[in-house]
């Protein structure tokens, strides 16, 4: 019986990820968002903040060449001319190897139902051989977009997971994270330590009245939850089947 829940043991710690061996890369946006206001920090950022907080992981933002403009509809015009032109804009010191990682959580804001193409530029510069990447957005309405099949496009060889969505004007109230929670335990199989600083962190100064789709910001719970279980059913019918097997033996 002790040999059994080894077995067990051995199998639920290996789904687990090592946070020493997993990075967060991000895109997001300040000032003015969608269903926000004017923040000093983007949407996909607030919960890049979190995930920092209550795990080991370390993180790197994308950050372009030229910021993009504090105005809603200033940068929406930028960010359609790069859609319809599919161009790359420059990234200020971008990261160039990933070699030391294993997995990659990939934080950014859908925008137009897409990956932002400052981030299909990250990840085309990197080699994603052998990497698993969990995505992870935000977003007003479009959960995941097709943002999923362009990472899959940028990253052809990495092991691409289905995508953690999470509302934008949510990302800064504690309910949404419970959501995270659920898919750091569920998902990634963390036991993560929540910090009690780990608080409602609203930060919006100013309304808009923006109603064009450039997120900055899970469909959404219903398929996140639909996954988590998924991931439970694998593993408790796989420890059974271990279980049966090993009485058969012993």
């Amino acid at each position: 019986m002790k040999l059994i829940l080894f077995f067990l043991l051995l199998i639920s710690s290996s789904l687990q990820i090592d946070e020493s061996k997993a990075l967060i890369i991000y895109f997001s946006r300040a000032g003015e968002n969608y269903s926000v206001g004017t923040v000093d920090k983007g949407n996909t950022e607030i919960i890049v903040d979190y995930l920092t907080k209550v795990t080991k992981i370390k993180s790197f933002k994308i950050n372009p060449e030229t910021e993009y403009p504090t105005s809603y509809s200033e940068t929406l015009e930028i960010a359609t001319k790069e859609k319809n032109s599919n161009s790359r804009p420059n990234i200020k010191n971008p990261l160039t190897s990933i070699s030391d990682y294993d997995v990659i959580l990939l934080g950014y804001p859908i925008w137009h139902t897409n990956l932002p193409n400052i981030v299909k530029n990250q990840l085309e510069l990197l080699n994603f051989e052998g990497k698993t990447i969990y995505p992870f957005n935000t977003h007003e309405g479009s959960g995941t977009g097709n943002s999923i099949n362009d990472i899959k496009n940028s990253a052809p060889k990495a092991d691409v997971k289905n995508g953690f969505p999470l509302k934008g004007q949510y990302a800064r109230t504690n309910a949404s994270r419970e959501d995270i929670n659920e898919w750091l335990n569920n998902v990634l199989q963390l036991d993560i330590d929540v910090p009690s600083d780990a608080t409602d962190e609203t930060d919006a100064t100013d309304a808009t009245d923006a109603t064009d789709e450039t997120d900055e910001n899970i469909e959404v719970i219903s398929n996140n939850n639909n996954n988590s279980n998924n991931n439970k059913s694998y593993i408790k019918g796989f420890s059974v089947l271990l279980l049966l097997s090993c009485i058969f033996i012993f």
